[in-house]
Parts: structure tokens; C-alpha cells; sequence
């Protein structure tokens, strides 16, 4: 494991950024495994009125796994910190809520193929409204709340995440 980027741990983040964090290490994991993640990832993003993007995840990452130009790095669900690739999905969506389109592919490009890029780049931008419209919008660098102003939201994720893993 690399160390992050940025010294921004993952609870510094807002809820919004942790929360697709959380289904990318989440997706990955299920991937690996080669188990399906999809009840969990739609309880959860069910639960910020967003079910929509349980399977606009499921796309985007199949779209990244099948279409990537080197080995892509997400870490394991307890790192703490953020690592290079993960920032660079993580911008891609705030590029798209936040209307930086061409950023979002030159970041992209970083380790994706061509055409990866522009599938991946399409289904982020159905990601960005489908969030937006339930009010989960990723907030900008310069604004991450600390940890205490998330615990209460991050309580609800994390009672999902639990709920589901003890009916496996």
C-alpha cells in the first residue's frame, strides 16, 4: 500500500465522498472475492434515496476493470488514508458535479484505454446527476469537514453495512 496523496484521512471526508469511497473498496473487495456486492451497495446508497447508483457502480468498475491500461490501486475498506487512484476516481465524480468535464477524462486517461475512458467518463456523468438529485453532492477539496461533524451520518452507513453483513 502507498501512502495517500493527500494526509486527508477518510473520516475528514464529507459523507458523500465517503460513501463512494466506501462502494469502490467495497466493489473491489466483492470483485476479488468474487462475491456480489450488489444488495449491499444498493441497501446503502437506498438509504441516501440514490438506489440508482448500486448499479451505476457495478458499470463504471466493470467498465475500469476491463478497460484499464495498468494495475489500478484501491486499498482495503480500513485504510485510513486515500491512495492516487482512488483520488483520481473520487475527482472524476466531483469533476462531473462540479462542471469539469475535461478534467475528468485527462484523470481518467491516467490508467485507463481510450475508449474505457470516454464509457467510464458517460456512466460518471449518469453517476453525478443520480447523486445530485438525492443531495449527495461531493464537496470540494478546500471544504472537508472533520470528523466529528460526520460521525452521525457515517452511523447510518455503517448500521447498513452491519445489518447486511450479519444476514451473510
Amino acid at each position: 500500500m502507498k501512502n495517500p496523496t493527500s494526509q486527508v484521512c477518510v473520516w475528514e471526508l464529507p459523507f458523500a465522498d465517503q460513501l463512494m469511497l466506501w462502494a469502490i473498496r467495497t466493489w473491489v473487495r466483492g470483485y476479488h472475492l468474487r462475491t456480489s456486492v450488489e444488495t449491499v451497495l444498493f441497501e446503502a446508497f437506498s438509504s441516501v434515496q440514490a438506489p440508482q447508483a448500486a448499479g451505476l457502480i457495478d458499470r463504471i468498475m466493470l467498465n475500469i476493470v476491463h478497460g484499464r491500461s495498468r494495475t489500478i490501486e484501491i486499498n482495503c475498506l480500513c485504510y485510513t488514508g486515500i491512495g492516487d487512484d482512488e483520488r483520481v476516481l473520487l475527482d472524476a465524480l466531483l469533476g462531473r458535479q462540479w462542471q469539469a468535464p475535461q478534467h475528468t477524462c485527462l484523470e481518467l486517461h491516467r490508467f485507463l484505454t481510450l475508449d474505457a475512458t470516454k464509457s467510464v467518463n458517460d456512466l460518471i456523468d449518469i453517476l453525478s446527476r443520480v447523486l445530485a438529485r438525492s443531495n449527495m453532492i461531493l464537496a470540494k477539496p478546500s471544504t472537508l469537514p472533520m470528523k466529528d461533524a460526520l460521525e452521525e451520518s457515517f452511523a447510518h452507513l455503517k448500521s447498513v453495512v452491519e445489518k447486511h453483513a450479519r444476514l451473510n
